[in-house]
């Protein structure tokens, strides 16, 4: 078993069905506006977003890969 869970931080709107279909894990999901997944400027701005680590409030530590 994983020792960590694992978000996806995709898109609302993306086909997620695909990874779980690839993979052992069943993943947690956080869509967010597709707005932010335009270029490494918009993403940066999810980044930066108040809402976004309000998300995972209840985790002491989280990485971003």
């Amino acid at each position: 078993g994983n020792e960590y869970d694992i978000c996806l931080v995709c898109p609302d709107g993306l086909y997620i069905n695909y990874y779980n279909n690839i993979c052992n894990y069943k993943f947690n999901y956080l869509k967010c506006n597709p707005e932010y997944f335009k270029s490494t400027y918009t993403y940066s701005k999810l980044l930066e977003n108040y809402y976004f680590y309000e998300a995972f409030r209840q985790y002491e530590y989280m990485m971003i890969y």
